[in-house]
């Protein structure tokens, strides 16, 4: 039964693979580019910038690319003013402090001062394209709540953390572009994204907003999922690009990967019971990305029980054996038994799986896909042959981050949060 279970559950994870190379073959190939409407500019456009802790040259460099682009902006110091306000105004811009209370708290304090057709919400570390601020304006249309740029990782000396970023990267860009097609897209990055005021005031400082929600980080997610209920647009602008600093260490991406399926888990399962678009392309996507990880648990660990049970038998065998004083290691009989049972045991798993299997032309299909995908990735971004060996550390890292995120969902409070979307 075991092996059998396991078998269903790999030619499951084959279709379904499969299904999901189409789909990203046929919807996300294309980069994604939105109408230029030249109804609003940068003119047209207020920017407020969240700050805490944030690296003085890293900040710098933030807010730098806004000011050239001869917008007004708001820098909310979240606890914090030294040296961002000097910064701040020394560049144009205006500086506002709050008491310590997080990015929302910022946010909501920020958008109270902000007087134009629309804003931006900027992370500290994030430098945005020159001419960006205008491109994003002129490409809002009466049906677009907000549009948001094409985010990448900024440079950094450690290789890991970079080019497993950039990964990461490519993936949620190419799946963004396929759900853009399908539905609209599931976020509008929190790094940098261009909203219109009068729509997303009332939300960002209300309460709803406002309300922690214990070990959830996703202001970004609950800003897209309000506009996608409203029946406006949400768009990505990818001629536009905003570089954003990846985490410093690998143990800083683990916590961020880690804090971004959490937040993933609980939306997903909003999204599924608020059924935010009727495409069923759109689940289908977000369903692969969620579940496979648990799919392959399961296969993984089906198959390691199989084999330990298979072992022990094996072990028990040799014990009994031990009992009429036959030395362990001497006992070549046993031993050679036990190498023979294996042998068949693994023989008969063989032929289940030829029995079971779908085809061989369906599995090779599948490599052949798996494989084109990696290529396409790899020259997608650039990266060079020695590179490559770290590049791969993203897939692992994704599949543990994620089954962290669901343990830690565990917990009393998280539990809380999940069980209340079944409850309402």
């Amino acid at each position: 039964m075991l092996t059998i279970g396991y078998i269903y559950i790999d030619e499951g994870i084959t279709l379904i693979s499969i299904m999901y190379f189409l789909v990203i073959f046929i919807f996300g190939r294309k980069p994604l580019t939105a109408k230029e409407v030249g109804k609003y500019h940068a003119k047209d456009v207020t920017v407020v910038i969240p700050v805490y802790k944030e690296d003085e040259s890293t900040f710098m460099e933030t807010v730098r690319s806004v000011a050239k682009q001869g917008v007004r902006f708001i820098v909310v110091g979240d606890g914090c003013s030294f040296p961002y306000k000097q910064i701040t105004r020394s560049l144009g811009g205006e500086f506002i402090e709050i008491p310590h209370s997080g990015k929302k708290a910022a946010l909501s304090r920020g958008i109270r001062e902000v007087k134009t057709p629309l804003v931006m919400f900027l992370d500290s570390d994030t430098v945005i394209d020159d001419n960006g601020i205008e491109k994003l304006a002129s490409r809002v249309d009466d049906e677009t709540g907000g549009i948001t740029p094409n985010v990448e990782v900024m440079p950094s000396p450690n290789s890991m953390v970079y080019l497993s970023s950039r990964v990461m990267d490519f993936f949620r860009k190419i799946n963004a572009r396929v759900l853009e097609r399908n539905g609209g897209l599931m976020v509008l990055n929190g790094q940098c994204s261009l909203y219109k005021t009068d729509v997303v005031t009332h939300f960002v400082t209300s309460q709803e907003f406002l309300r922690a929600k214990e070990g959830f980080y996703g202001d970004d997610r609950e800003i897209t999922m309000f506009l996608k209920s409203k029946g406006l647009k949400v768009k990505m602008e990818e001629s536009v690009r905003a570089l954003t600093m990846p985490p410093s260490n690998m143990k800083g991406l683990v916590n961020q990967m880690v804090r971004w399926f959490k937040a993933g888990y609980y939306y997903y399962a909003k999204e599924l019971k608020e059924r935010s678009t009727n495409n069923p392309l759109y689940f289908y996507v977000l369903t692969y990305w969620y579940v496979l990880p648990f799919l392959v648990l399961a296969e993984n660990s089906i198959l390691t029980v199989d084999f330990s049970v298979h072992f022990l038998r094996v072990l028990d065998h040799i014990t009994e054996r031990q009992q009429y004083g036959i030395p362990l290691l001497s006992d070549l009989f046993a031993i050679r038994r036990a190498m023979l049972l294996t042998l068949i045991h693994g023989i008969r798993l063989m032929n289940h799986l030829e029995v079971f299997q779908f085809s061989s032309a369906m599995k090779a299909v599948y490599s052949m896909m798996d494989i084109s995908m990696l290529v396409y990735m790899l020259y997608s971004l650039k990266i060079k042959y020695k590179e490559a060996i770290y590049s791969l550390i993203a897939f692992p890292l994704m599949f543990v981050t994620s089954i962290l995120a669901m343990f830690s969902l565990i917990g009393k409070e998280s539990f809380k949060q999940m069980k209340s979307l079944i409850d309402v």
